[in-house]
């Protein structure tokens, strides 16, 4: 399959294989907690970025700002439009 013939449809399928796989591993209910699920494989793959030497909150950022590009292509109707990213900043702070 040609890249330009995968769609957000194909991205959110591929994400929920790998989200099935990881909660069967982990002991998550597939279903019941997808939440959970989600947040500690992006908790999980932080951990995976630290030992291997990324950097996890710029990957982060740089997949969420992807995120919505592919997001903003399917709404428009316009896939491979390749609008400009948008800045995306994720901030560690203690809230008190």
């Amino acid at each position: 399959m040609g890249d330009d013939m995968v769609d957000n449809d194909d991205r959110a399928e591929w994400a929920g294989s790998v989200l099935r796989q990881f909660s069967r591993m982990t002991g998550l209910d597939p279903k019941e907690e997808k939440k959970e699920a989600v947040g500690d494989l992006i908790a999980n793959i932080g951990h995976y970025c630290d030992r291997n030497g990324l950097h996890f909150i710029e990957l982060a950022a740089a997949a969420i700002s992807l995120w919505d590009v592919e997001k903003r292509e399917e709404e428009n109707g316009e896939p491979n439009a390749m609008y400009p990213p948008k800045s995306v900043r994720i901030e560690l702070a203690i809230e008190n």
